[in-house]
Formats: structure tokens, C-alpha cells, sequence
């Protein structure tokens, strides 16, 4: 028999042998047998495990339960599921654990990590913490790392004790942007009450990394912090010390104390370099402004390929070696440092467009080595298979791909015989692509990139110089709407967001490929620079890992 069959004589209070009644009245007839099967608890009271082969029990009174809770209990064990909120999701699993009922705990730990904020990250992770729910404190504890700047805003935080506060800032993965953070979240936790957290001060202080604060904020701020002990006033003259005999900031920065973890990472793969491919390595940690060369080689050189990130796996397509075009697709793993050959995509692709929406990738357009193409695919990552979808309207290679509300953008590239700058869509649903506003400017060796509720075009050629023009699609009003040119002339560049920022990296400025490394600030409408690449390259590709 089905459940759904056995649900329905619950309901109905059809051939039910047994009842689980509440102190708060309520009654609920029950099928012994389909309690019994769901929960080690439930088959020790129902059966004759308890009573010493006498009558087996048919009544069941769970006395600090409510009738809500247990009625949710009881529709999971008929249907593997029941409605369940923020404001009851936790007397669920808590009764869930008493009454052994592993699904519904499972159910319920699911549901929470899904609805993680920074208003309650921090209620979660202690609950969790209580009740020894260890996945759901690991993500709890990781939300917490990872959002430190909206958590220390939240009533939450005031909550506090100041050894899970010490624990907190003393974490190498907590996600500041600057070490004056740290000081921040001290100074707003001690002025939530003054008199009882100010013998904590010391405490907290020494999960400050001094060598990451600016010495004017160090003299300005922390010195002058109101709520300084004595003990803490020694702990910063030692610092003063520090400060005072470090003839190098840098110096000082490294040798005395270490950064903390980054939380996102920007990996670059390949790319043209000295006048032949490359299989170089390269990421990037914006917290220090630091590029490294990595020791790990792609599995063969290549450009004017295609990277992309899902789950945290790094699938790197396509491409031309100098000789070869690639229909191939390699997957780096890099919290270990694998690689993991994948299915090849049907057709060849260099200067291929990709993207990524709901959890596959698409393959656009391209070039083939003998001619540009309009087709395109998508991949499935559990099935590891490449499967064809509609073709573009027009042949592009050497465009760029992104996705906004559900959709996929391609726009730009190189027909073969022109720069092109019309934009189509692509709708899973309908499955077919549609012209929207075209761009500004004719771009190839583009880069087109999702930002907030925008898509930027940013760079490429526009058939006779290389262009330092942005612009950005408002889908609301299907228009493209120039913004501050990029400091430096780029195309075939790669382009990614971290940190809530638009970063672009290498390509080819016209006269030579360049390391150069810039990002925009959309608050700011403003390009900066950053550090340059160990290597000058052009037509490689970037992604970011994040958490690892």
C-alpha cells in the first residue's frame, strides 16, 4: 500500500490502532505499524519491547510536546514531509530528536541551512552548538565568517558572550575587508554595555592582527578607545613598540602577524603570452593585492579558452594551442589539486562564449579552426553529457556570455566579416533565442559580465582600435547605457566579481598583451587600479572560488 493511501486513512481515522495524545488536548489516531517503521522511539513503546511480552501499548501520551509539533511529526512520517517555518522549525527538531526521528531532524536541519541570514546565523549556531547538529553548525559558523559585516549589525550580535566573540574574531577565515573591522565589531559589542564588557577589552584585543591596521587608525582609534583597561593599555604599548621599531609596514605586516584566510580567490588559467599559449596558473588574494604563480600546470597550453566555476569545480573548455583546436573539457578541483577529464562538447570551439544557469554550463558560438559558429550546448554535470540546444540567429565567435533573470545574454563578437554589436537571448523555457537592444559600440574580445541587476560590457575591439568603453543592459528598460571607461585599453580580457567589484584582468591593449589589473566600484563609478600579473596575458579566462 502506498503512503499516500495509508495517509488517507489517517485522516479519515480508518483501521488506525493506536492514538498519541498531548497535554494541550490533543489526539491523534495513528497506524502503529507506520510510526513503528519511522522511529526506533516509537516501535520501543508500540511494540513489546518495554512491557515484558505483556499487551503492547496502543496509547501514547507525550507530555512536553505540543499538538502543533506532534501533528508535524506524525504527517512526515506518512508523506516524508509537512509545512514547516522559521517560527516552529526548531521545537520541530528538538521534539524530532527526542522521539528519534532522523528524517524529520534531517528535514529540518536542511531547511534551516537554506534560510541562514545575518539576523539569525548567529541564534542557529548556537542551537545547533546545544543540540550537537554539527553540519548545521559548520554552515552556521561559516555564514557567520563569511557576512561579518552585515552579522555585526544585526541585535544578534549584541548577544554575545566574549569568549564566542574571541572565537569568532580570532578565526583566520573571518571575512573582513580590513583589519579595522576587527576593532569595529569589539567597539560596538563593549558600548552595548559599558560597565560588565569593558574587563573583556584585552581579551578581544588580542584577536586584532596589528600588522594589517594602518598606523593613523592605530594612533587615532584603538589608542583612544574610551574603555581601555590597564591591561589592555599595556597590551598596546607593547604594540607601540612594535609599530615604533618596524622601519617597514610591509615588514612588520608579514613577520608579526598573519592575514587571514581569503574568502574568495581569483584563478586564472592559460592564455596568449610571448607570441605562444601558456598552461600558467595564476591567483589572486585581494586582501593582500597579491598574484601567485601557481606550481599546478593546466593539463595543456591553450588560449582563447573558457573557464567557469560550478560547485566549487573549475571547468576549463576549449581552446587552440598554437596547432589544435579543442572540443575537449578538463575539471580542477582545487581544494585537493586534481584534475578529471569530462565529456567533450560536439563541436570545436576556441573563443567560445560560456556561462553557467541553473547548475549547467552553455557552450555559444565560437570558431572551429575552419569556421565561426552560431550552435550551442549545454552540459549537465551529474550526467557528465553535452547535449545540443538552439542555435543563434547570427554566427559570432569571439563574443561573451552572461545570465540575468533566468536568461541567457550573448552579445558581440566577429561574424567574419564584421565587429559586431547586436545582443540575443536565450530563454530555457521557450527555448529559442530573441534580439534585445544591441550595444553602443561594435565589441569583439568583449567581456560580458553579471553585476547586481545589470549586465557590463566591458572592453574588446571595435574593428580598428581597442577600446577602453564600458557600458551596462538594463533589462527593465532594454537599454545600454555607457559608464566610466576602464583605465586601460583592453580585448580579450577575463572579467569576474569579487568582493563586490568588477574585476578585469590582462588582454591585449592593441601594441602587446599586458599583466594590468583594474576593478570598478559601482557605488563609487570608479575604475582602480591593482596588482599587475606575474606574466603579460591575453585571451585567457578567470574564475573565483570562494571558501575554500
Amino acid at each position: 500500500m502506498s503512503t499516500a493511501s495509508w495517509n488517507d486513512l489517517r485522516i479519515n481515522q480508518q483501521v488506525c490502532d493506536g492514538v498519541i495524545k498531548t497535554p494541550d488536548g490533543g489526539s491523534f489516531p495513528i497506524h502503529r505499524v507506520i510510526l513503528s517503521a519511522f522511529s526506533p522511539y516509537f516501535r520501543a513503546y508500540f511494540t513489546n519491547s518495554l512491557n515484558n511480552g505483556n499487551p503492547e501499548f496502543t496509547e501514547m501520551v507525550i507530555s512536553d510536546v505540543s499538538s502543533e509539533i506532534i501533528g508535524l511529526i506524525i504527517e512526515f512520517a506518512y508523506t516524508q514531509s509537512c509545512p514547516v517555518v522559521m517560527t516552529n522549525v526548531h521545537a520541530l527538531m528538538i521534539a524530532a530528536d527526542k522521539l528519534s526521528c532522523l528524517p524529520v531532524v534531517n528535514f529540518c536541519s536542511d531547511f534551516i541551512s537554506r534560510n541562514i541570514s545575518s539576523t539569525n546565523c548567529i541564534s542557529t549556531w548556537k542551537f545547533a552548538k546545544s543540540y550537537f547538529c554539527r553540519d548545521l553548525e559548520v554552515k552556521s559558523w561559516q555564514y557567520i565568517c563569511d557576512h561579518i559585516e552585515t552579522v555585526m549589525l544585526s541585535p544578534e550580535f549584541k548577544t554575545l558572550t566574549a569568549d564566542e566573540l574571541t572565537k569568532l574574531l580570532s578565526a583566520d577565515e573571518l571575512n573582513v575587508k580590513q583589519e579595522e573591522e576587527v576593532f569595529e565589531a569589539i567597539s560596538r559589542w563593549v558600548l552595548v554595555d559599558p560597565p560588565s564588557r569593558q574587563q573583556h577589552v584585552s581579551q578581544l584585543l588580542h584577536c586584532v592582527r596589528f600588522g594589517l591596521v594602518s598606523l593613523e587608525y592605530y594612533c587615532d582609534v584603538i589608542r583612544s578607545f574610551p574603555f581601555n583597561t590597564e591591561e589592555s593599555r599595556e597590551l598596546l604599548s607593547t604594540i607601540d613598540v612594535l609599530f615604533d621599531t618596524c622601519e617597514d609596514a610591509y615588514y612588520y605586516r608579514y613577520c608579526y602577524f598573519r592575514p587571514r584566510i581569503p574568502n574568495e580567490v581569483i584563478f586564472t588559467f592559460g592564455g596568449w603570452t610571448e607570441g605562444s599559449p601558456t598552461d600558467v596558473i595564476e591567483t589572486y588574494d585581494k586582501r593582500s593585492d597579491c598574484w601567485y604563480l601557481s606550481n599546478i600546470k593546466d593539463l595543456r597550453i591553450r588560449a582563447y579558452h573558457a573557464v567557469i566555476e560550478l560547485n566549487n569545480l573549475i571547468y576549463v573548455i576549449g581552446g587552440f594551442d598554437g596547432a589544435e583546436y579543442f572540443s575537449t573539457m578538463h575539471c580542477f578541483d582545487p581544494s585537493n589539486y586534481s584534475w578529471a577529464e569530462k565529456a567533450c562538447m560536439h563541436d570545436v570551439r576556441c573563443y567560445v562564449s560560456i556561462c553557467s544557469l541553473d547548475g549547467e554550463i552553455y557552450a555559444i558560438g565560437g570558431f572551429n579552426g575552419r569556421a565561426r559558429l552560431n550552435s550551442a550546448e549545454k552540459y549537465n554535470p551529474s550526467l557528465n553529457q553535452w547535449t545540443m540546444i538552439a542555435s543563434l540567429n547570427k554566427i559570432r565567435s569571439d563574443a561573451s556570455a552572461a545570465t540575468l533573470n533566468g536568461k541567457i545574454f550573448v552579445a558581440g563578437g566577429f561574424s567574419g566579416h564584421e565587429v559586431m554589436r547586436s545582443v540575443e537571448v536565450y530563454s530555457p523555457v521557450t527555448g529559442h533565442w530573441d534580439f534585445v537592444d544591441s550595444m553602443t559600440t561594435p565589441r569583439s574580445g568583449v567581456s560580458l559580465i553579471t553585476h547586481g541587476r545589470y549586465i557590463y560590457a566591458l572592453g574588446g575591439f571595435d574593428g580598428v582600435t581597442r577600446l577602453n568603453s564600458c557600458e551596462r543592459f538594463n533589462s527593465t528598460y532594454n537599454r545600454w547605457d555607457r559608464i566610466a571607461d576602464m583605465i586601460s585599453p583592453r580585448s580579450n580580457m577575463a572579467s569576474v566579481i569579487v568582493d563586490n567589484s568588477i574585476f578585469v584582468i590582462g588582454g591585449y591593449n592593441g601594441s602587446c598583451t599586458i599583466p594590468y589589473t583594474e576593478f570598478y566600484v559601482e557605488e563609487e563609478k570608479t575604475w582602480y587600479e591593482s596588482s599587475r600579473m606575474n606574466i603579460n596575458r591575453s585571451a585567457l579566462s578567470a574564475c573565483v572560488c570562494r571558501g575554500l
